[in-house]
């Protein structure tokens, strides 16, 4: 019979597990909630937040945020017809600043 250090690899040791804080080996879908959440704050920052452009960046944040944790369906339906609408408005003051 032989022995654990013999043959045997722990589930705890360092050789099984990667280092946190490393990069998931397989890609994302490209829409992350926290980076679209940090980009719509800077939106809101860099433009004012009480701007036209701001409040809209700051409505999309919260109903991004409500549609994440909302349950029931006909809320999230007007959830995502809101972030749909605010998205629209936000693109098209985005295009009349520049």
């Amino acid at each position: 019979m032989t022995g654990p250090n013999d043959t045997q690899t722990y589930v705890n040791d360092s050789a099984t597990s990667s280092p946190a804080r490393t990069k998931p080996t397989q890609e994302r879908s490209g829409f992350d909630l926290a980076d679209t959440r940090r980009d719509l704050i800077a939106l809101a920052v860099k433009h004012g937040a009480d701007t036209p452009i701001g409040h809209r960046a700051y409505t999309l944040v919260k109903l991004i945020e409500n549609l994440r944790v909302s349950t029931d369906g006909w809320q999230k339906s007007r959830l995502v017809w809101s972030i749909h609408r605010i998205n629209r408005e936000l693109a098209g003051l985005l295009a009349a600043a520049r």
